[in-house]
């Protein structure tokens, strides 16, 4: 049989971090406001930095000023998308499509471009619908009386 080694006395052993070392930097902070002011969403964000998309969630959690620096970088990138938009109406050309653009935000920016329809199945005597679905989609014209909501509050 083994015998035990008695413990060691005097300071605890440091623990090790588990995983890779992260690569964050607080000067990113800067580099993503800056992008998303071009319009970049998280992914091309990510891509600019060199890291994944989870590093950029996981920083949002462990660093603060990351957590504000990209919540004003999406801010910033649905302004500058609004204001293609905005460029598109005033000035339309062939190659601004309104019913794509509507797709775009409708996916970019979802809490603020998307149409909430609600759907009942009904059928029970007491009239409670059986089963209630959501249905979220933006038509060419209503993205394009979205832009020009957009274009008169400017």
């Amino acid at each position: 049989m083994a015998s035990k080694k008695p413990a060691k006395k005097g300071k605890p052993a440091a623990k090790r971090a588990v995983g890779r070392p992260t690569s964050y930097d607080p000067a990113f902070c800067e580099t993503v406001v800056k992008l998303g002011q071009q319009g970049y969403g998280k992914a091309e964000i990510a891509e600019a930095l060199g890291v994944s998309r989870q590093s950029l969630e996981n920083w949002m959690e462990t660093h603060e000023e990351f957590f504000d620096a990209l919540t004003r970088a999406m801010s910033a990138s649905q302004a500058w998308w609004e204001g293609q938009a905005r460029s598109g109406i005033r000035c339309p050309t062939a190659s601004f499509n309104a019913a794509l653009f509507g797709k775009v935000m409708a996916a970019r920016f979802p809490h603020e471009w998307r149409e909430q329809k609600d759907v009942n199945v009904g059928g029970q005597k007491d009239g409670v619908p059986i089963q209630t679905e959501s249905k979220v989609e933006l038509s060419p014209e209503e993205a394009y009386k979205r832009a020009l909501e957009v274009s008169a509050n400017v």
